[in-house]
């Protein structure tokens, strides 16, 4: 039966380690969380230092940053308890010590939550044979032990020791690379370098897409595909930056939808369980497979029941509001610009945004006052004027329904708040 090393040199069976005693996980998890604690930012005194006190042979050695994580599919790192997590991996992480700082062959940096990071020192001999040598073999020692595949980073290899801090780094960033290559062993030394990609493409992709699912056109997949790997070119290489970024594409998107078919509005506990279940995911395969999947089932949704005309009609009306909202709008204007009665053109528009004309005018200019209140030193009257109200007091009082003060008071609050912030 398989092993597992523990802390201070216990063993046991997996069984018996998942039943273990709940205060030896506390202790050991604490023990962990301490060594987590320890500062980060390393210079490159700090990293010679570890070295010489590791009391290792300078002369005729290449170092190789390396950098440990352990590989657990979501649904069962999810269903363990954090405790248990973060004692498993630093019963492996103890391991991966054992096996090069008992043979000297490296020196731990870092354990922390993620991973685990050290420097390998090798003979120049073992320069071709680094990665068979030395990784492999401890992905299969961890393997037989544990039951548990490993990542590893593999950072560039140098032969002096004024470029240790370069080699972690590289290590560091290799293994970081996992999220996007879904690759066990990521070198350094062969990784391609990233398109860069302006986040304006992103954006227009982003608008391509909803007129694309407004337009009910056939490739709106395929263009929901074209964001995702827009977001992958922008944040390759940041594991958190692009799950973030997902979630705020699939908000973003949310957000213009929800317009297209407000009784369909259930799917949006859906769509927020979707993006809890993002973060969870190792590889950028698996968010983009979860994201599109989430696609396949809304978009069907969106559509029922929603007449393709009138979803131009309204789609049309809101952009001439955007760009007329400090003029004198009436119902009655945007019901000739659509050749359908007062009466008829009021009750499609709330039907189709969930709001009535004045409503929806209202929050457009407010949203503009907004942003002249905290943007520029335009007087309250200038505002007002600026964003269609010929009438200040009832500018002021529309601003303070909205935001639950006076624009004068506004702007006041926020002036000292980013003051204070400085």
């Amino acid at each position: 039966m398989n092993t597992i090393v523990l802390v201070d040199g216990d063993t046991g069976n997996i069984s018996e380690f998942y039943n273990s005693d709940k205060i030896l996980l506390q202790q050991h998890s604490q023990n962990f969380i301490e060594i987590n604690a320890e500062e980060d930012n390393y210079s490159e005194q700090d990293l010679y230092e570890i070295f010489v006190n590791s009391g290792m042979e300078f002369t005729g050695k290449l170092y190789v940053g390396l950098c440990y994580g352990v590989l657990l599919e979501p649904e069962k790192a999810r269903n363990m308890s954090y405790e248990k997590y973060l004692f498993l991996k630093f019963s492996i992480y103890k391991k991966i010590k054992e096996i090069f700082c008992l043979s000297k062959t490296g020196f731990v940096v870092k354990k922390e939550d993620s991973c685990c990071s050290l420097i390998a020192v090798i003979p120049e001999a073992d320069r071709d044979y680094f990665i068979e040598k030395y990784v492999v073999k401890s992905k299969q020692a961890i393997r037989n032990d544990y039951g548990v595949e490993l990542q590893v980073g593999v950072g560039e290899m140098i032969g002096n020791t004024s470029q240790l801090l370069r080699t972690y780094e590289s290590a560091k960033y290799a293994y970081d690379l996992y999220f996007f290559e879904e690759k066990d062993i990521m070198e350094f030394s062969k990784i391609k370098k990233a398109e860069n990609l302006s986040f304006d493409v992103y954006e227009e992709l982003l608008e391509e897409l909803y007129n694309s699912i407004v337009g009910k056109d056939k490739e709106v997949y395929h263009k929901i595909e074209s964001v995702l790997n827009a977001i992958e070119y922008i944040h390759y290489g940041n594991k958190n930056a692009a799950i973030n970024r997902c979630i705020m594409f699939v908000g973003e998107l949310g957000k213009k939808l929800k317009d297209l078919n407000p009784q369909a509005a259930n799917w949006r506990i859906k769509q927020e369980e979707k993006q809890e279940e993002l973060r969870y995911q190792t590889s950028y395969r698996a968010v983009k497979d979860i994201i599109i999947e989430f696609y396949h089932y809304l978009i069907p949704v969106i559509y029922h029941n929603v007449d393709q005309g009138s979803v131009y009609e309204i789609i049309q009306i809101k952009e001439y509001i955007q760009k007329n909202y400090m003029q004198d709008i009436s119902l009655k204007e945007l019901a000739d610009l659509t050749y359908v009665s007062r009466s008829y053109f009021s009750t499609a528009f709330k039907n189709a945004t969930g709001k009535n004309f004045k409503t929806y005018l209202t929050e457009v200019r407010m949203e503009e006052a907004l942003k002249l209140v905290l943007r520029t030193n335009m007087k309250t009257y200038e505002i007002a004027e600026a964003v269609g109200y010929h009438n200040v007091r009832f500018f002021v009082d529309a601003f303070k329904n909205t935001h639950k003060m006076s624009p004068l008071e506004y702007r006041k609050l926020h002036c000292v708040e980013a003051m204070q912030k400085k």
